[in-house]
């Protein structure tokens, strides 16, 4: 039983290691920049600051807005480019919205109340 023990104690660093390292490679993008991002339309273009940025697998994008000003929702491409309204049950209205990449490919945002200024897509790789 000892040996089970010390067994476990003795890989406990890789573990350790192996759960951290994980972690840490995955990346919080705050969208177009820190405090309220998401509200600035005179001084953030959202194409260029994606462009600026490597998305992974695991990264998150945190969007920062004022409730009721703007929202954010993760749309198809043709409703990004038509700047549609997707179903009102898929728009996040309450700050901060955060999206965790899960997926390979690109994905596309929109605000609802402002499309025309407040869009972006990504281009998400695998780590």
């Amino acid at each position: 039983m000892l040996g089970t023990v010390t067994g476990v104690a003795g890989k406990l660093p890789e573990l350790l290691y192996g759960q951290f390292s994980t972690t840490v490679m995955s990346i919080d993008h705050n969208v177009g920049k820190v405090g309220h991002s998401w509200d600035d339309k005179r001084h953030t273009n959202y194409t260029e600051w994606a462009r600026s940025q490597n998305f992974t697998k695991g990264d998150r994008l945190i969007f920062e807005f004022h409730f009721g000003t703007h929202n954010v929702a993760e749309v198809t491409r043709e409703v990004y480019q038509n700047c549609d309204t997707p179903p009102h049950k898929s728009v996040i209205q309450i700050s901060p919205a955060i999206f965790t990449l899960t997926t390979i490919g690109f994905h596309h945002y929109i605000c609802t109340k402002d499309c025309k200024t407040h869009k972006f897509y990504v281009f998400v790789a695998d780590k």
